[in-house]
């Protein structure tokens, strides 16, 4: 890997620390550090779900807990299909693996 990417890539994570530290609200915090995520990959839309695990729960349900220009496909119905399960994302994620067969931690 080279220097100049190297170094892009510690100043993204570096931001995105700066945010989280800044604020006292952990949803605010996420949300901030997301949009700050989508700008500086140069990326148009992103989301973030969040696990829920309740006590004695071997299983959460994921939900969504940010998101940045989100396509109207997605925001339709108050977001209908990224917190009722209707996508892909939902359905790949908890069965923890990846396309090229890794897993998620």
């Amino acid at each position: 890997m080279n220097v100049k990417r190297r170094l892009e890539e510690l100043s993204t994570l570096n931001r995105i620390l700066e945010i989280l530290n800044g604020k006292a609200d952990f949803n605010e915090a996420l949300q901030k550090a997301l949009e700050e995520l989508v700008e500086l990959l140069d990326l148009t839309t992103g989301w973030v779900f969040l696990k829920e695990i309740e006590t004695h729960a071997k299983e959460g349900k994921l939900s969504l807990a940010a998101n940045v220009g989100l396509p109207p496909a997605l925001v339709a119905s108050d977001k209908k299909c990224l917190r009722e399960g209707g996508c892909n994302c939902l359905l790949v994620f908890p069965s923890s693996r990846t396309r090229h067969g890794g897993e998620y931690r």
